[in-house]
């Protein structure tokens, strides 16, 4: 099969990943990876490790917001104790850690924990990556210099760093400051035009062959008909498929997206809506709703995509479709808060945390309550925020530990205790901090 626009990045980040843990002389590959290619993009990082030629164990951490200060250099030596621990008791090639090592600075703790961390790799494995998953539009350019310095150290020459960062224009100039050869940069982006061309050509041979082909027709020209087949041709003409249909408007929709042609890309997904409704299908026309609603929003038309969320909140609620109507609220906070109003989508996501702990949705429960909390901070409303937080942490211990996994549960908790801590609730903040050790362990 023919590589395409879509998969083409992927494919050749998993070349480069090859090559990186074949040449120990460079320090760091650096992937600059659009948003709606970053999960699978990450999975590639994490999958590198089982890699034949792989001799190092590796090491993944997430940062929020990398910001050149302590707060964001502790918490990511906390996270790579943390993940060094999971690793080492999951059976990874590691000795334990001794007590952490300080420093008078925040990235030079950082530094000499990734050295003690090395220090821990057992025979046969040699060596550590860290990978670090930068998750802001745009790093600070201190802690770029700050990671810099720390990739260059001698004493840390035999751990390497794979960081992963949105497209941002601060990479290209501090990769440049790297001695060459000692580090590689690769960009996981999709080939916008090629990606249009293609998606293009498969709507034409849907609509034309039916669903499910791929590839060009010669245009004007159609397949032969079936023997003996000229009246079931003649009934699929007088009433055409319907799934069909909508499958031809859906993507009619994104090809006119990717077209800059904002008008006919909401004209055919309220189409697709619309086809749902008349057949009965709510679930499927909730789901185009919260479509066109994103549309409007990448559009420019924040009331208008207020309007769709609020539509498919409303039909989520009433056919009891918890998980939808959850991420109905969240698309409503998120163009609330576009439209600069903060209360309005503070209120939206107090809804959404309604509707997805009825779903029973950890993850979408767990992103409402962060996002609530940080609108709550931005709006100087501390003891709100304490409240939210308090109640996701109480949410929280109420289920599994592993069902947490991958959720903003960790980031609440953490963030949860330094506000009790302002606000000399420090036996709050310690009860916070215990229970969130033990779910770590447990985890």
């Amino acid at each position: 099969m023919p590589s395409s626009a879509l998969r083409q990045p992927l494919e050749e980040l998993g070349d480069v990943l090859q090559r990186f843990v074949r040449m120990p002389e460079v320090r760091m590959l650096c992937i600059e990876v659009q948003s709606s290619l970053h999960a699978a993009a990450r999975q590639l990082v994490l999958a590198s490790e089982h890699l034949a030629d792989n001799t190092s164990p590796l090491l993944p951490i997430e940062l929020a917001r990398p910001d050149d200060d302590d707060a964001t250099w502790e918490a990511a030596t906390e996270q790579l104790r943390s993940v060094h621990g999971q690793r080492r008791d999951g059976g990874g090639p590691f000795a334990p850690l001794a007590e952490r090592p300080m420093r008078s600075q925040g990235s030079a703790n950082f530094a000499a924990q990734v050295l003690q961390c090395l220090g821990t790799v057992r025979a046969p494995a040699e060596g550590l990556i860290v990978a670090i998953d930068v998750r802001a539009r745009e790093p600070a350019s201190g802690w770029l210099s700050r990671l810099a310095e720390t990739i260059r150290n001698p004493r840390l020459a035999s751990a390497r760093f794979v960081v992963l960062v949105a497209p941002a224009t601060a990479i290209a100039p501090w990769i440049e400051t790297f001695e060459r050869g000692t580090v590689v940069h690769q960009s996981c982006v999709v080939d916008d035009a090629r990606a249009t061309r293609e998606l293009e050509a498969d709507v034409e041979a849907e609509e034309q062959l039916g669903p499910g082909f791929r590839g060009a027709w010669p245009k004007g020209v159609r397949p032969p008909p079936r023997p003996r087949a000229a009246g079931i041709h003649a009934v699929a003409k007088a009433a055409p498929d319907g799934a069909m249909q909508l499958r031809v408007d859906v993507k009619r929709a994104a090809l006119a997206l990717r077209k800059d042609d904002g008008p006919e890309a909401i004209r055919r997904q309220a189409a697709a809506r619309d086809r749902c409704l008349e057949a009965g299908r709510i679930r499927d026309a909730i789901t185009m709703e919260l479509v066109l609603g994103a549309y409007m929003l990448r559009l420019g038309q924040h009331p208008l995509a207020l309007g769709a969320f609020q539509r498919a909140a409303t039909r989520a609620t009433e056919a009891e479709h918890w998980d939808l109507a959850a991420q109905a609220y969240l698309s409503a906070a998120s163009a609330h808060e576009r439209a600069e109003d903060p209360t309005a989508a503070l209120a939206a996501h107090r809804q959404g945390i309604a509707a997805a702990q009825k779903a029973d949705d950890l993850g979408l429960a767990m992103q409402s309550y962060w996002q609530a909390g940080q609108i709550a901070l931005a709006l100087e409303l501390e003891i709100d925020c304490i409240a939210l937080w308090g109640d996701a942490f109480a949410y929280a211990q109420s289920v599994e530990p592993a069902r947490l996994r991958g959720t903003r549960a960790k980031d609440i908790t953490l963030e949860l205790s330094r506000l009790l801590a302002r606000y000399r609730r420090y036996s709050d903040a310690r009860e916070v901090e215990r229970a969130a050790a033990a779910f770590e362990a447990r985890s």
